[in-house]
Order: structure tokens, then sequence, then C-alpha cells
């Protein structure tokens, strides 16, 4: 075996690893993350939100590719922030405003994350609350639409392992919103960038 191999392969792995860290270090934008029954939000400062199977060997994946490699950070589950709790960062508020109902403002971009069991019994907590109902992203893993808030201007994401049902593929239609589903895309992931979502799909 010639000499040179084994510290030619160590420096290749070096250079694979500082470009990664580079690559990782460049994400100064929100970006959101959709697969099967799993929603990731990960904001400018490396705090990464989400909903569903947080727990899975795809999340964790995912999270690994989207932070530093000695990162210390741990994926928040948004349904374990307290009812009428937020939770605030250099870039980010979160709050939870009702059981079902979750805001995020990031980067003046703002996304509801809409839970399993909401229903419009919510409304009068939500009301109370007293935040905006207008957002750029509705974003769900099952069909519950909250009529009574202003449309996305954005679209809405929805990350159920089944299709969207009938209903909320005829909102989408009839309101005139983009309504991106894995079922199209086998899981997509959107850069907040120069003022402007980018989207990136695995189909």
């Amino acid at each position: 075996m010639k000499k040179w191999i084994v510290p030619a392969g160590v420096l290749a792995l070096l250079c694979f690893f500082l470009f990664r860290e580079y690559q990782v270090a460049r994400i100064t934008s929100p970006r959101i993350f959709v697969e099967s029954e799993l929603i990731l939000f990960r904001t400018p400062s490396e705090y990464i939100f989400g909903m569903g199977r947080i727990e899975s060997p795809r999340a964790k994946s995912i999270i690994r590719g989207m932070l530093p490699f000695f990162s210390q950070t741990e994926v928040r589950d948004i349904w374990s922030i307290p009812e009428g709790e937020a939770l605030m960062g250099p870039d980010f508020v979160i709050q939870r405003v009702s059981p079902n109902l979750v805001r995020l403002k990031c980067s003046e971009q703002v996304s509801w994350w809409i839970g399993n069991d909401f229903s419009e019994k919510e409304k009068a907590i939500a009301v109370a609350a007293g935040v905006p109902f207008s957002s750029d992203w509705w974003m769900m893993t099952k069909n519950r639409l909250p009529e009574f808030f202003s449309l996305p201007s954005q679209g809405i994401l929805y990350g159920g392992d089944r299709s969207p049902s009938p209903k909320t593929i005829a909102f989408a239609k009839e309101k005139e919103i983009p309504l991106i589903s894995i079922k199209e895309t086998e899981g997509f992931m959107l850069s907040y960038i120069l003022d402007s979502w980018e989207l990136k799909t695995r189909d």
C-alpha cells in the first residue's frame, strides 16, 4: 500500500467535514421541512421546532443535516409549550394560543401550526388571545381548516401521510391558495431567501 493513501483519505474526510460545516453555517434564513407526519422549522439562530414524528429516524437525519456537527440543539415539540405561554428567541416568538393552535413569527414571517384535534370550539380561545390571524403559512398533518382565520398569503403545507381531503383541496382551489402536500412531492423544503420562499422537492 502506498504511504500517501491514508493521509490523502484523512485529508479528504477533513475537507468534506469542513465543507459541510461551512454550508451549515451559511444558513441564515428560516427553513421548513415537511415529510410524512412531520413538520420541522429551523430558525436562523438554530432553534428547531417541530410537530409530528420528531423522534423518527427520518426526522433525526434531517435535523443532523441542518445543524453544525457539534451542536447541542434539540427539537422543541410545539405541543410541549404550555397553553397561553410564549417563547422568545433572538429572531422568533412562538406562542401556544390554544390547545391546537401555535403561532410562530420568525424573520417577519408568520406560520400557524394547526393540531390534529382542532375544532371550531377553539375559535373563542383564539379570539380571546388577541393575536392577529394573518399569516404566511398554515401547517398541518390532518385536514383541519381554521376558516375564521385570515387566509395565508403563501399557502397551506400539508404533511399528512394521506392526500389532503376533497374539502381541503376544494377550499384551496376556491380561495386560490397554494396547497403543497407530501403526496405530490415525497417531502419538501422551503427556504426564505431574499424576501421570498424557495421550494425544493424530493420527487
